[in-house]
């Protein structure tokens, strides 16, 4: 998670991201002093994902979902990271 935030920190629609192992949520905003939801931002997002062979999914409309295999290595993790970004 520490990768995705460093990687993230300064992105205008990326409210937070959190979670618990390898179970991850970016939640996507359309301003961040307000936080309001930016659920178009999070199609666009998946779609871009998909097109870079990433799978992810979206969690209550405004949430991006990572979840990995337990056996991905830290190779495919960090490739998947960088693909998303």
């Amino acid at each position: 998670m520490a990768v995705l935030k460093d990687r993230l920190a300064d992105h205008p629609y990326v409210g937070d991201i959190r979670g618990l192992g390898l179970m991850i949520g970016i939640e996507c905003v359309a301003d961040r002093t307000t936080r309001a939801p930016n659920p178009q931002w999070v199609q666009t997002v998946m779609a871009a994902a998909l097109d870079s062979d990433v799978l992810v999914i979206a969690c209550g409309g405004t949430v991006i979902r990572l979840m990995p295999p337990l056996i991905i290595t830290e190779v495919q993790l960090l490739d998947g990271i960088e693909r998303l970004c």
